[in-house]
């Protein structure tokens, strides 16, 4: 929906691009497991980071439409393992025509149960999207006026 206002692309700061900004300045990592959909692959590949579906330093979890109990089963066993455990955001719900469909919460749900391990967590609610070093602050001179 567009609601007359116009922006590009390098205005809009997501909670993945704000998860990679946050692994590059907070972790000296290399191969990452991502359980989420192609844009997030891309941007962590992007950065730098090799994708890994075995043995990962880190797991960054988003949403992910396409998820396996395989994929699940790997990122349990890396983070019981000691993988640091971020996700972009825990949505718990997305709207839908047919009604609220599961988010990105519900994976770090299943995700924290099996594991018993508390994610970082960097989009809303969480305060770390804020106080990322990348954050586009050009954009709004006072960041109390942002919507997240």
């Amino acid at each position: 929906m567009n609601y007359g206002t116009e922006v590009s692309a390098d205005e809009v700061y997501t909670s993945g691009v704000a998860a990679v900004d946050y692994l590059k300045s907070h972790f000296n990592v290399n191969r990452v497991m991502v359980i989420g959909e192609e844009a997030i692959k891309n941007q962590v590949e992007a950065a730098g980071y090799t994708l890994v579906s075995e043995e990962p330093e880190v797991v960054l979890q988003s949403l992910d439409r396409n998820v396996t109990y395989k994929d699940l089963e790997t990122a349990t066993l890396a983070i019981r393992s000691g993988a640091t455990y971020i996700v972009t955001n825990i949505d718990s719900n997305l709207p839908s025509e047919k009604g609220p469909i599961p988010g990105s919460g519900a994976i770090t749900g299943f995700l924290k149960v099996a594991t018993q391990v508390e994610p970082i967590i960097i989009g809303k609610p969480s305060s770390v999207i804020m106080e990322s070093e990348e954050q586009p602050t050009h954009l709004v001179e006072d960041l109390s006026e942002w919507t997240i």
